[in-house]
């Protein structure tokens, strides 16, 4: 657990609201204000396409547009996960299969 004052702040805004926000490093900073941008991103392509939308729809959208990337990311990494264990599997069988013909 860090202290309060072994933590560093960032300064980022999202839809020109000031969030100042804790990290512990530059890499953690970085990925903060990498986030804070993309949030932002987001939020403007979302106002170009719908206009007149309100700010609470506009985040509410970003949420869930976020959180589908995150689980089509994760479902790919669990197919990922599965076709590298899979193949490790048959390699280490294949080679236990070759030693035992020696």
């Amino acid at each position: 657990m860090h202290k309060k004052s072994d933590l560093n702040v960032v300064t980022v805004l999202i839809l020109g609201q000031e969030l100042k926000l804790r990290y512990n490093n530059n890499i953690e900073k970085e990925k903060i204000v990498n986030v804070a941008n993309m949030v932002n991103n987001k939020v403007a392509d979302l106002q170009n396409k719908y206009h007149g939308v309100s700010t609470l729809n506009l985040m509410t959208l970003v949420c869930l547009n976020i959180g589908k990337d995150l689980m089509d990311y994760q479902t790919k990494y669990d197919q990922s996960v599965f076709k590298t264990t899979k193949a490790i599997n048959d390699l280490v069988q294949t080679i236990d299969q070759k030693l035992v013909e020696i």
